[in-house]
Protein backbone atom coordinates (compact mmCIF):
# COMPACT_ATOMS: atom_id res chain seq x y z
CA UNK A 1 0.00 0.00 0.00
CA UNK A 2 2.89 2.39 0.88
CA UNK A 3 4.48 1.66 -2.48
CA UNK A 4 1.19 2.37 -4.34
CA UNK A 5 0.72 5.72 -2.61
CA UNK A 6 4.34 6.59 -3.36
CA UNK A 7 3.80 5.87 -7.09
CA UNK A 8 0.62 8.00 -7.17
CA UNK A 9 2.45 10.87 -5.43
CA UNK A 10 5.30 10.71 -7.94
CA UNK A 11 2.82 10.65 -10.86
CA UNK A 12 1.08 13.73 -9.51
CA UNK A 13 4.43 15.51 -9.03
CA UNK A 14 5.76 14.66 -12.48
CA UNK A 15 2.51 15.01 -14.48
CA UNK A 16 0.11 17.10 -12.44
CA UNK A 17 -2.19 18.26 -15.26
CA UNK A 18 -2.50 14.89 -16.91
CA UNK A 19 -3.19 13.17 -13.61
CA UNK A 20 -5.78 15.67 -12.43
CA UNK A 21 -7.61 15.54 -15.79
CA UNK A 22 -7.85 11.78 -15.47
CA UNK A 23 -9.24 12.08 -11.96
CA UNK A 24 -11.76 14.68 -13.09
CA UNK A 25 -13.02 12.39 -15.85
CA UNK A 26 -13.39 9.47 -13.40
CA UNK A 27 -15.21 11.52 -10.80
CA UNK A 28 -17.42 13.35 -13.31
CA UNK A 29 -18.61 10.04 -14.74
CA UNK A 30 -20.34 9.54 -11.38
CA UNK A 31 -21.31 13.13 -10.45
CA UNK A 32 -22.09 15.83 -12.99
CA UNK A 33 -20.13 18.81 -11.77
CA UNK A 34 -18.49 21.91 -13.15
CA UNK A 35 -14.85 21.84 -12.13
CA UNK A 36 -12.80 24.97 -11.72
CA UNK A 37 -9.02 24.55 -12.10
CA UNK A 38 -7.32 27.60 -10.56
CA UNK A 39 -4.06 29.25 -11.56
CA UNK A 40 -2.35 28.21 -8.32
CA UNK A 41 -2.38 24.64 -9.57
CA UNK A 42 -1.64 25.21 -13.23
CA UNK A 43 0.17 28.53 -12.82
CA UNK A 44 -2.13 29.88 -15.52
CA UNK A 45 -5.22 32.12 -15.80
CA UNK A 46 -8.36 30.51 -14.32
CA UNK A 47 -9.97 28.17 -16.78
CA UNK A 48 -13.29 26.29 -16.59
CA UNK A 49 -13.55 22.68 -17.64
CA UNK A 50 -17.13 21.36 -18.00
CA UNK A 51 -17.61 17.60 -18.10
CA UNK A 52 -21.12 16.09 -17.91
CA UNK A 53 -22.04 12.49 -17.48
CA UNK A 54 -23.61 10.78 -20.48
CA UNK A 55 -27.42 10.67 -20.62
CA UNK A 56 -29.65 8.22 -22.51
CA UNK A 57 -33.10 8.44 -24.10
CA UNK A 58 -36.00 6.21 -22.98
CA UNK A 59 -35.42 2.53 -23.65
CA UNK A 60 -37.71 2.25 -26.61
CA UNK A 61 -36.89 5.68 -27.95
CA UNK A 62 -40.33 7.20 -27.25
CA UNK A 63 -42.19 5.24 -24.53
CA UNK A 64 -41.17 6.35 -21.04
CA UNK A 65 -43.38 3.53 -19.68
CA UNK A 66 -41.29 0.75 -21.16
CA UNK A 67 -39.19 -0.98 -18.54
CA UNK A 68 -37.15 -3.53 -20.45
CA UNK A 69 -35.15 -3.45 -23.69
CA UNK A 70 -34.41 -7.17 -23.64
CA UNK A 71 -35.45 -8.26 -27.11
CA UNK A 72 -35.36 -11.89 -25.99
CA UNK A 73 -38.49 -11.32 -23.87
CA UNK A 74 -41.55 -11.04 -26.09
CA UNK A 75 -44.72 -9.27 -24.91
CA UNK A 76 -47.91 -11.29 -24.36
CA UNK A 77 -50.73 -11.36 -26.92
CA UNK A 78 -54.48 -11.26 -26.29
CA UNK A 79 -56.47 -13.38 -28.71
CA UNK A 80 -59.96 -13.52 -27.18
CA UNK A 81 -62.30 -11.60 -24.86
CA UNK A 82 -65.65 -13.29 -24.33
CA UNK A 83 -68.70 -13.02 -22.01
CA UNK A 84 -70.33 -16.07 -20.45
CA UNK A 85 -73.73 -14.92 -21.77
CA UNK A 86 -74.59 -13.81 -25.27
CA UNK A 87 -75.56 -10.24 -26.11
CA UNK A 88 -78.14 -8.79 -25.54
CA UNK A 89 -79.14 -9.39 -21.92
CA UNK A 90 -81.58 -7.71 -19.53
CA UNK A 91 -80.43 -5.12 -17.02
CA UNK A 92 -79.51 -6.76 -13.71
CA UNK A 93 -77.86 -9.73 -15.41
CA UNK A 94 -74.42 -10.73 -14.07
CA UNK A 95 -71.90 -11.31 -16.86
CA UNK A 96 -68.43 -12.80 -16.43
CA UNK A 97 -65.85 -11.60 -18.96
CA UNK A 98 -62.94 -13.93 -19.71
CA UNK A 99 -59.71 -12.80 -21.37
CA UNK A 100 -57.45 -15.32 -23.07
CA UNK A 101 -53.81 -14.42 -23.65
CA UNK A 102 -50.58 -16.20 -24.49
CA UNK A 103 -46.97 -15.44 -23.54
CA UNK A 104 -44.09 -17.22 -25.28
CA UNK A 105 -41.84 -16.73 -22.27
CA UNK A 106 -44.46 -18.11 -19.85
CA UNK A 107 -44.24 -14.95 -17.78
CA UNK A 108 -46.97 -14.37 -15.18
CA UNK A 109 -49.54 -11.95 -16.62
CA UNK A 110 -51.71 -9.23 -15.13
CA UNK A 111 -54.93 -7.82 -16.60
CA UNK A 112 -56.94 -4.62 -16.38
CA UNK A 113 -60.61 -4.38 -17.46
CA UNK A 114 -62.33 -1.22 -18.67
CA UNK A 115 -65.95 -0.32 -19.44
CA UNK A 116 -67.32 2.33 -21.78
CA UNK A 117 -71.07 2.82 -22.05
CA UNK A 118 -74.12 4.72 -20.82
CA UNK A 119 -73.16 4.33 -17.15
CA UNK A 120 -69.71 5.86 -17.75
CA UNK A 121 -70.81 8.68 -20.05
CA UNK A 122 -69.27 6.64 -22.89
CA UNK A 123 -65.82 7.27 -21.40
CA UNK A 124 -63.35 4.49 -20.62
CA UNK A 125 -63.39 3.68 -16.90
CA UNK A 126 -60.96 1.32 -15.16
CA UNK A 127 -63.07 -1.36 -13.42
CA UNK A 128 -60.40 -3.56 -11.83
CA UNK A 129 -56.92 -2.08 -11.78
CA UNK A 130 -54.10 -4.52 -12.54
CA UNK A 131 -55.11 -7.99 -11.33
CA UNK A 132 -53.66 -11.49 -11.85
CA UNK A 133 -57.10 -12.93 -12.67
CA UNK A 134 -58.14 -13.00 -16.31
CA UNK A 135 -61.84 -12.53 -15.45
CA UNK A 136 -64.12 -9.66 -14.50
CA UNK A 137 -67.68 -10.02 -13.14
CA UNK A 138 -69.95 -7.26 -14.45
CA UNK A 139 -73.30 -6.88 -12.66
CA UNK A 140 -75.34 -4.77 -15.06
CA UNK A 141 -77.90 -2.21 -13.94
CA UNK A 142 -80.50 0.12 -15.43
CA UNK A 143 -77.70 2.64 -16.04
CA UNK A 144 -76.05 0.20 -18.45
CA UNK A 145 -79.02 -0.13 -20.82
CA UNK A 146 -77.83 0.53 -24.35
CA UNK A 147 -74.59 -0.14 -26.22
CA UNK A 148 -71.52 -0.95 -24.12
CA UNK A 149 -67.90 -1.81 -24.89
CA UNK A 150 -65.58 -3.83 -22.63
CA UNK A 151 -61.81 -3.66 -23.04
CA UNK A 152 -58.99 -5.59 -21.40
CA UNK A 153 -55.27 -4.80 -21.19
CA UNK A 154 -52.52 -7.31 -20.51
CA UNK A 155 -48.83 -7.04 -19.62
CA UNK A 156 -46.11 -9.32 -18.29
CA UNK A 157 -44.21 -6.75 -16.20
CA UNK A 158 -41.13 -7.07 -18.40
CA UNK A 159 -42.16 -4.88 -21.31
CA UNK A 160 -44.79 -2.15 -20.89
CA UNK A 161 -44.98 -0.27 -17.61
CA UNK A 162 -47.99 -0.02 -15.26
CA UNK A 163 -49.50 2.96 -17.12
CA UNK A 164 -49.42 1.17 -20.46
CA UNK A 165 -50.03 -2.32 -21.80
CA UNK A 166 -48.48 -4.97 -24.01
CA UNK A 167 -51.75 -5.75 -25.82
CA UNK A 168 -55.48 -4.96 -25.67
CA UNK A 169 -58.76 -6.22 -27.10
CA UNK A 170 -62.37 -4.98 -26.99
CA UNK A 171 -65.88 -6.41 -27.40
CA UNK A 172 -69.31 -4.77 -27.62
CA UNK A 173 -72.34 -5.76 -25.53
CA UNK A 174 -75.97 -4.62 -25.45
CA UNK A 175 -77.97 -4.37 -22.24
CA UNK A 176 -81.75 -4.17 -22.71
CA UNK A 177 -84.22 -2.49 -20.43
CA UNK A 178 -86.28 -5.03 -18.51
CA UNK A 179 -89.94 -4.79 -19.44
CA UNK A 180 -92.45 -6.40 -17.16
CA UNK A 181 -91.67 -9.99 -17.88
CA UNK A 182 -93.75 -11.93 -20.37
CA UNK A 183 -95.81 -14.58 -18.59
CA UNK A 184 -97.71 -17.57 -19.96
CA UNK A 185 -101.07 -17.58 -18.18
CA UNK A 186 -102.47 -20.82 -19.60
CA UNK A 187 -101.80 -23.83 -21.81
CA UNK A 188 -105.00 -25.75 -22.53
CA UNK A 189 -106.11 -28.59 -24.83
CA UNK A 190 -109.48 -28.49 -26.58
CA UNK A 191 -110.25 -31.97 -25.21
CA UNK A 192 -109.79 -33.28 -21.69
CA UNK A 193 -107.27 -35.96 -20.82
CA UNK A 194 -107.35 -38.89 -21.40
CA UNK A 195 -108.14 -39.37 -25.09
CA UNK A 196 -107.90 -42.32 -27.45
CA UNK A 197 -105.02 -42.66 -29.89
CA UNK A 198 -105.99 -41.06 -33.18
CA UNK A 199 -107.64 -38.08 -31.50
CA UNK A 200 -106.57 -34.66 -32.74
CA UNK A 201 -105.88 -32.37 -29.77
CA UNK A 202 -105.50 -28.64 -30.32
CA UNK A 203 -103.36 -26.84 -27.76
CA UNK A 204 -103.75 -23.11 -27.10
CA UNK A 205 -101.31 -20.91 -25.18
CA UNK A 206 -102.17 -17.51 -23.74
CA UNK A 207 -99.41 -15.10 -22.65
CA UNK A 208 -99.41 -11.62 -21.16
CA UNK A 209 -96.74 -9.04 -21.88
CA UNK A 210 -96.84 -5.35 -21.09
CA UNK A 211 -94.01 -4.66 -23.49
CA UNK A 212 -94.58 -3.75 -27.12
CA UNK A 213 -92.53 -6.53 -28.68
CA UNK A 214 -93.92 -9.26 -30.92
CA UNK A 215 -94.59 -12.56 -29.14
CA UNK A 216 -93.33 -15.90 -30.41
CA UNK A 217 -94.28 -19.42 -29.32
CA UNK A 218 -92.75 -22.87 -29.65
CA UNK A 219 -94.41 -26.20 -28.72
CA UNK A 220 -92.55 -29.30 -27.54
CA UNK A 221 -93.64 -32.84 -26.70
CA UNK A 222 -92.15 -35.46 -24.39
CA UNK A 223 -93.68 -38.92 -24.28
CA UNK A 224 -93.58 -42.47 -25.65
CA UNK A 225 -93.35 -41.32 -29.27
CA UNK A 226 -90.27 -39.16 -28.51
CA UNK A 227 -88.43 -41.67 -26.32
CA UNK A 228 -89.45 -39.53 -23.33
CA UNK A 229 -87.11 -36.77 -24.55
CA UNK A 230 -88.18 -33.23 -25.39
CA UNK A 231 -88.86 -32.95 -29.13
CA UNK A 232 -89.68 -29.70 -30.89
CA UNK A 233 -93.09 -29.86 -32.58
CA UNK A 234 -93.18 -26.31 -33.97
CA UNK A 235 -90.53 -23.70 -34.65
CA UNK A 236 -90.71 -20.20 -33.21
CA UNK A 237 -93.81 -18.59 -34.66
CA UNK A 238 -96.41 -15.97 -33.79
CA UNK A 239 -99.06 -18.70 -33.79
CA UNK A 240 -100.15 -19.66 -30.28
CA UNK A 241 -101.87 -22.97 -31.16
CA UNK A 242 -100.61 -26.43 -32.06
CA UNK A 243 -102.62 -29.32 -33.46
CA UNK A 244 -101.43 -32.65 -32.07
CA UNK A 245 -102.52 -35.60 -34.23
CA UNK A 246 -102.06 -38.46 -31.80
CA UNK A 247 -101.18 -42.02 -32.87
CA UNK A 248 -100.72 -45.38 -31.22
CA UNK A 249 -97.08 -44.35 -30.62
CA UNK A 250 -98.38 -41.73 -28.14
CA UNK A 251 -100.24 -44.24 -25.94
CA UNK A 252 -99.20 -43.52 -22.36
CA UNK A 253 -98.27 -40.39 -20.41
CA UNK A 254 -97.21 -37.31 -22.37
CA UNK A 255 -96.09 -33.80 -21.45
CA UNK A 256 -96.72 -30.82 -23.71
CA UNK A 257 -94.63 -27.67 -23.22
CA UNK A 258 -95.02 -24.23 -24.74
CA UNK A 259 -92.26 -21.61 -24.60
CA UNK A 260 -92.84 -17.92 -25.27
CA UNK A 261 -90.51 -14.99 -25.85
CA UNK A 262 -90.67 -11.29 -26.56
CA UNK A 263 -89.04 -10.81 -29.94
CA UNK A 264 -87.54 -7.46 -28.96
CA UNK A 265 -85.67 -8.85 -25.96
CA UNK A 266 -84.93 -12.54 -26.49
CA UNK A 267 -83.16 -14.38 -29.29
CA UNK A 268 -84.26 -17.74 -30.72
CA UNK A 269 -82.03 -19.66 -28.29
CA UNK A 270 -83.82 -18.44 -25.17
CA UNK A 271 -87.32 -17.72 -23.88
CA UNK A 272 -89.09 -15.61 -21.26
CA UNK A 273 -91.51 -18.16 -19.85
CA UNK A 274 -92.75 -21.72 -20.33
CA UNK A 275 -95.67 -23.87 -19.23
CA UNK A 276 -96.22 -27.64 -19.25
CA UNK A 277 -99.31 -29.86 -19.08
CA UNK A 278 -99.66 -33.65 -18.75
CA UNK A 279 -101.89 -35.55 -21.16
CA UNK A 280 -102.81 -39.25 -21.31
CA UNK A 281 -103.41 -41.16 -24.55
CA UNK A 282 -105.30 -44.45 -24.32
CA UNK A 283 -105.63 -47.48 -26.56
CA UNK A 284 -108.54 -46.88 -28.99
CA UNK A 285 -111.88 -48.31 -27.93
CA UNK A 286 -114.65 -49.48 -30.22
CA UNK A 287 -116.26 -46.43 -31.86
CA UNK A 288 -119.71 -46.97 -33.39
CA UNK A 289 -120.16 -43.49 -34.93
CA UNK A 290 -117.78 -40.92 -36.35
CA UNK A 291 -117.10 -38.16 -33.88
CA UNK A 292 -116.98 -34.58 -35.30
CA UNK A 293 -115.07 -31.72 -33.66
CA UNK A 294 -115.09 -27.97 -34.35
CA UNK A 295 -111.45 -26.90 -34.07
CA UNK A 296 -111.48 -23.17 -34.81
CA UNK A 297 -113.53 -20.41 -36.44
CA UNK A 298 -111.65 -17.25 -37.35
CA UNK A 299 -112.26 -14.49 -36.71
CA UNK A 300 -114.03 -15.30 -33.48
CA UNK A 301 -116.22 -12.18 -33.84
CA UNK A 302 -117.27 -12.36 -37.52
CA UNK A 303 -119.20 -9.72 -39.45
CA UNK A 304 -121.78 -10.05 -42.16
CA UNK A 305 -120.22 -10.33 -45.62
CA UNK A 306 -116.66 -10.81 -44.31
CA UNK A 307 -114.59 -13.94 -44.93
CA UNK A 308 -114.72 -16.55 -42.16
CA UNK A 309 -112.45 -19.61 -41.96
CA UNK A 310 -113.78 -22.86 -40.47
CA UNK A 311 -111.66 -25.87 -39.49
CA UNK A 312 -113.00 -29.11 -38.06
CA UNK A 313 -112.16 -32.82 -38.03
CA UNK A 314 -113.66 -36.15 -37.14
CA UNK A 315 -112.54 -39.31 -35.40
CA UNK A 316 -113.31 -42.37 -37.50
CA UNK A 317 -115.29 -45.39 -36.47
CA UNK A 318 -113.36 -48.41 -35.25
CA UNK A 319 -113.52 -50.03 -38.69
CA UNK A 320 -111.66 -47.05 -40.19
CA UNK A 321 -114.34 -45.96 -42.64
CA UNK A 322 -113.38 -42.55 -44.07
CA UNK A 323 -115.53 -39.43 -43.83
CA UNK A 324 -117.43 -38.70 -47.03
CA UNK A 325 -119.23 -35.48 -46.10
CA UNK A 326 -118.50 -32.48 -43.88
CA UNK A 327 -121.47 -30.10 -43.53
CA UNK A 328 -121.71 -26.79 -41.69
CA UNK A 329 -125.08 -25.10 -41.44
CA UNK A 330 -126.70 -22.22 -39.57
CA UNK A 331 -130.27 -21.84 -38.34
CA UNK A 332 -130.24 -18.32 -39.86
CA UNK A 333 -128.29 -18.78 -43.11
CA UNK A 334 -128.73 -22.46 -43.91
CA UNK A 335 -125.91 -24.39 -45.63
CA UNK A 336 -122.64 -22.49 -45.16
CA UNK A 337 -120.46 -24.63 -47.46
CA UNK A 338 -122.73 -25.50 -50.36
CA UNK A 339 -119.98 -25.75 -52.96
CA UNK A 340 -118.14 -28.75 -51.51
CA UNK A 341 -118.65 -31.04 -48.54
CA UNK A 342 -115.51 -33.13 -49.00
CA UNK A 343 -113.12 -31.07 -46.88
CA UNK A 344 -113.18 -30.27 -43.15
CA UNK A 345 -111.66 -26.81 -43.67
CA UNK A 346 -113.18 -24.08 -45.84
CA UNK A 347 -114.10 -20.38 -46.05
CA UNK A 348 -117.56 -18.82 -46.17
CA UNK A 349 -119.51 -15.61 -45.38
CA UNK A 350 -122.39 -15.04 -43.03
CA UNK A 351 -125.42 -13.34 -44.56
CA UNK A 352 -127.37 -12.42 -41.44
CA UNK A 353 -126.42 -10.65 -38.21
CA UNK A 354 -127.40 -12.12 -34.87
CA UNK A 355 -126.89 -15.29 -32.83
CA UNK A 356 -126.25 -18.26 -35.11
CA UNK A 357 -126.66 -21.84 -33.96
CA UNK A 358 -124.14 -23.82 -36.00
CA UNK A 359 -124.35 -27.54 -36.76
CA UNK A 360 -121.29 -29.44 -37.92
CA UNK A 361 -122.24 -32.86 -39.30
CA UNK A 362 -120.03 -35.62 -40.65
CA UNK A 363 -121.07 -38.70 -42.65
CA UNK A 364 -118.80 -41.65 -43.43
CA UNK A 365 -118.88 -43.96 -46.42
CA UNK A 366 -121.15 -46.38 -44.55
CA UNK A 367 -123.65 -43.52 -44.08
CA UNK A 368 -123.01 -43.32 -40.34
CA UNK A 369 -123.29 -39.74 -39.16
CA UNK A 370 -122.90 -37.57 -36.11
CA UNK A 371 -123.14 -33.83 -35.31
CA UNK A 372 -121.83 -31.21 -32.90
CA UNK A 373 -123.17 -27.72 -32.21
CA UNK A 374 -121.81 -24.26 -31.52
CA UNK A 375 -123.31 -20.79 -30.98
CA UNK A 376 -121.63 -17.73 -32.49
CA UNK A 377 -122.63 -14.05 -32.66
CA UNK A 378 -122.37 -12.31 -36.02
CA UNK A 379 -122.19 -8.50 -36.14
CA UNK A 380 -123.48 -6.25 -38.93
CA UNK A 381 -120.93 -5.02 -41.44
CA UNK A 382 -118.87 -2.23 -39.88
Amino acid sequence: MVEILKNISEEITNHPIKTMAALIVIVSSIFPFIFFINNDFFDKEPVMLEINNMTTSPIDGNDSNKINNNTDNLPPKLYKLSPDKHSPQYEGTTITWIANASDENNDPLVYKFFLSGPSTGNMWVDETGWIPANTWIWTTSAEDTGNNEVRVWVRDGKNAGPESRDDSISETFIVNKLNQKLTITSLTPNKPSPQYAGTIVTWTAIASDQGNGPLFYRFLLKGPSTGNQWAEQTQWDSGYTWQWITTKADIGSNVVEVQARDGNQRGPNSFDDSETTWFEIKTPASIALPMPYIDIITPSNPEVGKDVRFTGHAELCSDGSKIRTYELSSDLDGDLNPGSHSLPSFSFKFKSPGDHNLTFRVIDYKNRQNSVYKNIKVSPTS
